[in-house]
């Protein structure tokens, strides 16, 4: 699960909305289903169990984010995911402030069993999609509860 930077507060584990979409993922016995990651639009993919880390939440960058931070940030959680996917993971819900049909089909071509794209333009909607989300979690099937 990828949920959108620009949305959340650093460091990102105590951003009280990623710490909402853990305790129902912790609270539904759906956490160890789901590897939660946070993409920054400067320095890519940060998983959320160490974004408290220097410099993953101690950091600026310009707002409006230049495209070339975007499209290296794209870059590196395409790469992420691919290492996910040759690791077992087998479903991908990507949370973007944006989505674009490139980026869209740059993602479903990763070759995941199953891919969701969502779009969130602002913390409220990034906020109501979470239950959404813990459901879709909790409808995936892991090779180890086969």
């Amino acid at each position: 699960m990828v949920l959108p930077g620009e949305l959340l507060d650093r460091p990102y584990i105590r951003d009280s909305l990623v710490y909402w979409l853990i305790e129902q993922l912790s609270t539904n016995n759906l956490l160890s289903r789901v590897h939660v990651v946070i993409n920054n639009p400067v320095l890519g993919p940060i998983p959320y169990e160490i974004s408290e880390i220097y410099p993953l939440s101690q950091h600026e960058y310009p707002e409006p984010v230049p495209n070339y931070l975007r499209s290296l940030s794209r870059h590196l959680l395409r790469k992420y995911l691919a290492k996910l996917r040759d690791r077992g993971f087998t479903d991908a819900i990507i949370v973007v402030k944006e989505s674009h049909e490139k980026l869209i089909n740059e993602f479903t071509n990763l070759g995941f069993r199953g891919m969701t794209v969502l779009e969130a333009r602002t913390r409220q909607e990034l906020y109501s999609l979470i239950p959404w989300i813990v459901k879709e979690v909790g409808g995936i099937q892991c090779s180890n509860q086969m």
